[in-house]
């Protein structure tokens, strides 16, 4: 059995025609066959592009995740070097504080924070001590050697 195909076709003179094309007649298993096998390939690559556009999209996210950690990560080491840079200066200032030195040789240290107390040593002009109490008008300190005493403020100047 055969179909016919009608098609219009324009001609240079302008009239509309009518072009019929007859065919044979395709055995409809075949034909349905190789229209599912196609429908079967056409959803095969939809779904690989899927699955390529998934992996590419979980690759970027990667990536992005990546970045974004790494950025944090340099917040969180130039915050770390600010608080280091912060805490160093206060460990300067702090003993600039308790670092003190010996104005004038022969200064007495003595054993309690009183003018009758025993002499446990006499330190040398510019001997450096660090004050370890803090009263009124006596000093707790710690000399470089180790010993231990008592000294007027008066007897002290900072360092320079």
């Amino acid at each position: 059995m055969r179909f016919g195909i009608s098609l219009p076709v324009s001609a240079p003179s302008g009239c509309v025609c009518t072009l019929t094309r007859f065919t044979s007649r395709i055995p409809t298993a075949r034909f349905t066959f190789r229209i599912e096998d196609r429908l079967h390939a056409i959803q095969s690559e939809e779904q690989e592009a899927a699955e390529a556009n998934r992996r590419r999209d979980s690759a970027e996210l990667v990536r992005k995740t990546e970045v974004r950690e790494r950025e944090d990560e340099a917040k969180l080491l130039s915050a770390a070097q600010s608080s280091t840079e912060g805490l160093q200066q206060q460990i300067v200032a702090l003993r600039h504080e308790v670092e003190r030195r010996v104005k004038a040789p022969g200064a007495k240290l003595r054993s309690a924070p009183f003018a009758s107390s025993a002499t446990t040593t006499t330190l040398s002009a510019y001997a450096e001590i660090v004050v370890v109490i803090v009263t009124p008008h006596w000093y707790g300190v710690e000399t470089t050697d180790g010993q231990r005493g008592w000294m007027r403020i008066d007897e002290l100047e900072n360092l320079p």
